[in-house]
């Protein structure tokens, strides 16, 4: 439920302005997915204030 088309969204449906960045809570690939997943939302974030 954590990859592909299955992974949560980003950005809240329910919170405005709240945003979701990180990795899974189970170990794993460790920082590298964090820090793209931080990058990823930074962007979004750009985007939108654009």
């Amino acid at each position: 439920m954590q990859t592909s088309f299955l992974r949560p969204k980003l950005k809240s449906k329910l919170v405005k302005n709240l945003y979701f960045t990180g990795q899974l809570t189970v170990p794993g690939p460790g920082v590298p997915p964090a820090i793209v997943s931080g990058k990823l939302v930074s962007e979004l974030i750009l985007k939108q204030l654009k």
